[in-house]
């Protein structure tokens, strides 16, 4: 202690410490936050000393603080670790926000001020261009807009409770931007249309459609392979690829050990080890057809639970706007495809309309899973000028069994298209 002393420059007093330390926390902090600092990554506070330009007491103290705050753990000897991201952090983290947000909609619509409403036009307006930085303006739009709605709901402790817990909503968000269109928050128009119209209970309907549409996108990013990121979602055995005979065995033992509302999640976690599989496929079953996407069996279960196809898709193919009665996992084998999500509106006068929820693209080695239980319709399409491989696994016997429970074609729902771009 004596030798630091001793070695800190004269232009540094001691009174400086805690300002240097607070400093440190919140350069730390925010890189957490934003994924800079990688969830799992390990680090030690010489590396953090020579990053951020400052001695090793106060990047000593701040790690102190961020261990108290949960940012990161220590390890005996080896440094410390930046709290990795896990599937319970994003199913408790969605569960405070199901239960204050959609209140704070209902509360803020038809008392929202002016101003207010202008100012959350304009935050759906806020382009994001997946790969380029900096991306914060559209993260900060988003927290903003979220925030703002907290603070017109009149509840001050709402608000506060909030505003509190957006750090890790934050965190959460940076994880899943590589799978949002420029124009994400134009989908955010018609809650802000039911705010300034003071139907309340449609406002709190389309806040609890964002979550949930936001949970399945960090959710995919968590299942997925993330070539920058130290996830934590499974052993360390993640990384090899594997046999389709071994992701059958591994299937069957999910089938017949896991809850039945955990197994698309199961299922899911295990099928990027299939998708780096380079001689997964035979070239019989690489072919595609001019008239749709063509479907190739890889695998039916003998009792009929499941049926796991790769599917490839032309350029600009495409399914129907649609929902299934049972689960299905898909993952990117090679290429890219987009999903749209809607929910059906049903009007007084009986006439349909379709309500876009958002777009997500999932790219190679990208994994996502849809839900029965789940009301949102789905539709997928191959958004490149190159040919693009998925892999199917249908909780169910396509042969006999596979059908769907909302099927509309595009000129069903010549609208939707209009109200989010890029469908």
């Amino acid at each position: 202690m004596l030798l630091e002393i001793a070695k800190r420059p004269a232009s540094e007093p001691r009174s400086g410490q805690p300002q240097l330390n607070r400093i440190a926390f919140d350069r730390i902090k925010q890189d957490i936050i934003r994924c800079a600092l990688q969830p799992g990554k390990r680090v030690t506070e010489a590396q953090l000393s020579a990053r951020y330009a400052m001695g090793k007491a106060p990047i000593r103290a701040a790690l102190r603080g961020l261990c108290q705050a949960g940012f990161v753990r220590a390890i005996p000897r080896r440094g410390y670790v930046i709290i990795p991201v896990t599937v319970r952090d994003v199913q408790d983290i969605t569960q405070v926000r199901l239960l204050l947000e959609p209140t704070a909609a209902r509360l803020a619509a038809g008392r929202i001020a002016a101003e207010q409403l202008a100012r959350l036009s304009a935050l759906c307006q806020v382009r994001y261009t997946p790969g380029e930085r900096p991306r914060e303006a559209a993260v900060s739009a988003h927290r903003e807009f979220h925030l703002l709605i907290a603070s017109a709901s009149g509840n001050e402790k709402l608000a506060e409770l909030l505003s509190g817990l957006y750090d890790e909503v934050e965190r959460l968000i940076h994880l899943c931007l590589s799978r949002v269109i420029p124009d994400e928050m134009l989908g955010y128009r018609p809650l802000v249309e039911a705010l300034a119209t003071g139907d309340g209970e449609a406002a709190s309907r389309l806040m609890i459609e964002q979550i949930e549409l936001g949970r399945k996108r960090i959710m995919d990013a968590l299942l997925s392979t993330s070539p920058d990121a130290e996830i934590d979602i499974s052993d360390g055995s993640n990384k090899k690829e594997l046999s389709l005979p071994e992701f059958v065995h591994q299937l069957n033992e999910i089938l017949a050990l896991s809850p039945g509302n955990e197994v698309p999640f199961r299922v899911a976690r295990r099928l990027p080890r299939l998708l780096r599989t380079a001689d997964l496929l035979t070239p019989e079953q690489r072919e595609s057809s001019s008239h749709s996407y063509r479907r190739h069996t890889l695998f039916e279960d003998p009792d009929g639970r499941y049926t796991i196809e790769a599917r490839v898709w032309q350029a600009a193919q495409s399914t129907p706007l649609y929902s299934i009665p049972f689960w299905s996992v898909i993952g990117i084998y090679e290429g890219e495809l987009r999903e749209s999500c809607y929910r059906r509106l049903e009007r007084p006068d009986g006439a349909i309309r379709f309500i876009p929820n958002g777009v997500t693209h999932h790219r190679s080695g990208q994994v996502t899973y849809i839900d029965p239980a789940g009301s949102t319709l789905h539709r997928f399409d191959n958004p490149t000028s190159e040919s693009t491989i998925s892999i199917h696994v249908f909780g169910t016997d396509t042969r006999s069994s596979e059908r769907l429970t909302d099927c509309y074609l595009p000129e069903d729902y010549p609208g939707a298209a209009a109200d989010l771009p890029g469908l």
